[in-house]
C-alpha cells in the first residue's frame, strides 16, 4: 500500500471518528479517547478459551486473519440487550458479502450470569465463539473495566478504526469502507 493511500485512509478515519465523536460525546473525552487507541497495537493473552455457545469449549484462531473485530463487553447491564446478536449477524453477513477480506470477530466478556450467555447465545444461534475472560486482555492492554470497547485491528494487530458498528450506521459504514478498500 502507497503512502499516499495510507494518508488519505487515515485522514478518511480521523475525519470519521471526529464527526461521530461530536455526536456522541462531549467533544473533549471522545477526542481524548480517539487520540489515545488509534494506531495502538493490542496485545493478546498467550492463553484464551473460547466456548461455542458460550458453554462448550473450542479452538479458535484468529491470529492469521488480515482484520480483526475485537469486542469487549462490560458485565453491566442484560447480556441479551448489549449484545445484539442479530444486528452482529446482520453485520457479519454483510462484510461476507461485500468483502473477500480474511476476518476475524473476537467477542470477549465477562458476564454477570453466565447462564444468561449461554441462553441467549443458544437461543440466538450465534456461532462465533466467545470468550469469557477474566480481564486479562484488558489488563494486558490497560483498557478501563468499565464500558464496553470495539476495535476494528489490522493484521498486525493495530488499531485502525474506534467505535461500535453496530450501535452507530457512520461506524458500520466506515468499517466496510476500509475493508473494501484494502481488498
Amino acid at each position: 500500500m502507497s503512502k499516499k493511500y495510507k494518508r488519505a485512509l487515515i485522514v478518511i478515519v480521523l475525519c470519521a471518528l471526529f464527526v461521530i465523536i461530536l455526536l456522541d460525546f462531549p467533544t473533549g473525552k471522545n477526542e481524548a479517547y480517539v487520540k489515545q487507541w488509534y494506531q495502538k497495537t493490542i496485545v493478546f493473552p498467550d492463553s484464551m478459551t473460547f466456548y461455542h455457545w458460550g458453554k462448550e469449549p473450542v479452538d479458535y484462531d484468529f491470529s492469521d486473519a488480515q482484520y480483526k473485530v475485537l469486542v469487549l463487553l462490560d458485565s453491566v447491564s442484560c447480556i441479551s440487550c448489549q449484545l445484539r446478536l442479530d444486528d452482529w449477524q446482520r453485520f457479519i453477513a454483510d462484510i461476507d458479502s461485500l468483502t473477500e477480506t480474511k476476518f476475524s470477530f473476537v467477542f470477549v466478556m465477562k458476564p454477570v450470569s453466565k447462564h444468561e450467555l449461554y441462553t441467549t447465545l443458544r437461543i440466538e444461534n450465534f456461532e462465533i465463539p466467545v470468550c469469557v475472560d477474566d480481564r486479562k486482555i484488558r489488563q494486558i492492554n490497560d483498557i478501563p473495566n468499565d464500558g464496553s470497547h470495539v476495535f476494528l485491528l489490522n493484521h498486525s494487530n493495530e488499531i485502525i478504526c474506534i467505535g461500535n458498528p453496530i450501535v452507530h450506521r457512520t461506524i458500520r459504514d466506515l468499517y466496510l469502507e476500509i475493508l473494501k478498500k484494502k481488498q
